[in-house]
């Protein structure tokens, strides 16, 4: 197998899949924030955007935190 700017070519391909996820989720979560039809004030719009877009796997702090509750939300159900 050959290196790939000095890495293994099977990391260097798993590094790339990382990256496409990461990617990925990101675009999501971007497109949920600014399809949402919730009362959020624009400052924290623009603050989510800043975090989804700049802090490493901001996506993950969005999706635990900053995510609303939508009707019809499988959170809204309650688990007997």
């Amino acid at each position: 197998m050959g290196l790939i700017y000095g890495l293994p070519s099977w990391l260097f391909i798993i590094l790339i899949i990382i990256a496409l996820f990461d990617l990925l989720f990101r675009v999501l979560c971007l497109v949920d924030l600014l399809r949402g039809k919730d009362k959020r004030s624009q400052r924290d719009v623009v603050t989510w955007i800043v975090i989804i877009a700049f802090v490493n796997f901001g996506w993950i702090i969005y999706l635990l935190l900053g995510r609303s509750k939508r009707e019809g939300d499988i959170r809204d159900e309650k688990w007997v």
